[in-house]
């Protein structure tokens, strides 16, 4: 089976849908199956030599069934050069873009990360993005032999703005990292307790109300338990530092920006919390992440993060930073409530599985 691949975000500080791409390609690899042939194209600029590398040395698959190709252009002209060189291919993995099966001749399985320009109002998105999903969600539909949504709340988004995906449409969850060296299973006494947030730094992920809830803490408790931040600064004029500045907690406060992979899992086995109070998800695979390293978690309830987290989290109003502030305040002062959310946490990462997933993603790409 031959399978083309839109691999444009691998090469650039990849997060989100980068990130699932990567782990989903090298859980597909891991089998070994000679009969499995990737194409993975790239723009310019990038370095998709060391990501297929990459790929090979977490999987131990052989070099010679991936294949990568640079394509000029950017936007629509890329796309249409792509769907051109693809031709040869037996069917196109589209995670990124939905102009890919809007282009494609050769069969294409969209992945549906998130409905967020959909579902989320008044706050800045992309526009070039938001226009894009806009004008082709329903055309992707039509074009897609197959979709996979990345969880059951995406499934139900889906269905409400494009009602003819559901018979196409595949729930096929995202998993905790799988490839780096597993780190050991810390307890309370061990961790740094520090609260950690992983996600991009933009108002989707309700960085105001966190920062809110952090100022409730008693400065006792946010010297002895730092926030600390990790990702990109995404999209919207919000200068979040001076946010922590104003809230009196600049002090107790960490913006690490963006960070590899290695550190960030560190970050999940050191922390005392995981905090993520998202207004929207597709998914949230940090809380899965953070679930796999023994984290307690403190979510948002919003559809994808009740699901995603289950029992295991803590989870409060996406608004009220008073709430964040009580579920915080509980887990760094209580061991024995610290302890049972710890083990419950490792027990629901065990609900997702890469091999699973890829499994599953290899059973649709066969479908064609």
């Amino acid at each position: 089976m031959k399978v083309a691949v839109d691999a444009r975000e691998l090469s650039y500080q990849p997060a989100g849908k980068g990130n699932y791409l990567l782990s989903i390609l090298t859980a597909m690899m891991v089998e070994k199956d000679e009969a499995l042939q990737l194409t993975l194209y790239f723009q310019e600029g990038g370095n998709p030599e060391d990501i297929k590398m990459l790929i090979c040395q977490r999987s131990k698959c052989n070099p010679n069934s991936i294949t990568t190709c640079v394509v000029r252009g950017k936007g629509i002209m890329w796309h249409r050069t792509v769907a051109k060189l693809a031709l040869q291919q037996d069917v196109f993995f589209a995670a990124l873009s939905y102009f890919s099966a809007f282009f494609n001749t050769i069969p294409t399985v969209t992945v549906v990360h998130d409905l967020a320009v959909f579902r989320v109002q008044g706050i800045m998105h992309n526009a070039k993005a938001s226009f894009v999903e806009r004008l082709l969600l329903k055309k992707m539909v039509k074009k897609s032999v197959a979709i996979i949504a990345v969880s059951e709340a995406t499934a139900v988004d889906l269905r409400t703005y494009a009602p003819m995906a559901a018979a196409k449409t595949t729930v096929i969850p995202l998993a905790p990292a799988l490839f780096d060296a597993k780190q050991a299973l810390l307890p309370l006494n061990k961790r740094n307790g520090e609260v950690l947030f992983v996600g991009t730094l933009e108002p989707r992920k309700n960085i105001t109300v966190l920062l809110k809830a952090y100022a409730l803490l008693d400065e006792k408790v946010r010297i002895k338990h730092p926030l600390v931040l990790i990702g990109k600064k995404g999209w919207g004029d919000e200068d979040y530092q001076q946010q922590a500045t104003q809230e009196g907690i600049a002090g107790q406060v960490q913006f690490l920006g963006y960070q590899e992979e290695k550190v960030i899992l560190t970050h999940y086995h050191e922390a005392q919390v995981f905090i993520y109070p998202s207004v929207y998800e597709g998914f949230g695979l940090p809380v899965v992440e953070a679930m796999a390293a023994g984290t307690p978690v403190i979510t948002s309830k919003t559809p994808a993060l009740l699901e995603v987290g289950g029992a295991s989290a803590i989870s409060c109003t996406t608004d009220k930073p008073e709430e964040f502030a009580r579920a915080l305040q509980l887990l760094l002062e209580d061991t024995k409530e610290w302890e049972q959310h710890s083990d419950a946490s490792l027990k629901r990462s065990a609900d997702f599985s890469w091999e699973k997933s890829a499994m599953a993603t290899k059973q649709l790409l066969q479908q064609r």
